[in-house]
């Protein structure tokens, strides 16, 4: 009887596996590289980053702090490089490598 239910784990667990595994397989590299972004999607991401950057700036010079979440928004919007034109696709490709 023990046996059984082992069996029946083990066979849950392969099919999670094999799920997952299709999973992974319908899911393709969302990176766009440097060289296929026009000038102008580069100098508005500058343009944009710039900002934020110096709003994050001047809210530690007139608050003498920043809100917490700063730092983690900054990240998102700095690791967005990587697709410009789709950050979702962006991250549910990072998301799958995890």
């Amino acid at each position: 009887m023990a046996n059984e239910a082992k069996i029946k784990q083990l066979e849950k667990e392969i099919a999670d596996k094999q799920n997952l595994i299709e999973k992974l397989k319908q899911v393709s590299s969302a990176v766009i590289k440097l060289e296929d972004y026009t000038n102008e999607e580069k100098i508005k991401f500058f343009d944009k980053l710039y900002s934020s950057a110096m709003a994050h700036l001047k809210e530690a010079e007139e608050k003498g702090y920043t809100d917490e979440d700063t730092p983690y928004y900054m990240y998102e919007e700095v690791f967005g490089i990587l697709n410009l034109r789709s950050t979702r696709e962006l991250w549910k490709y990072f998301n799958s490598l995890q």
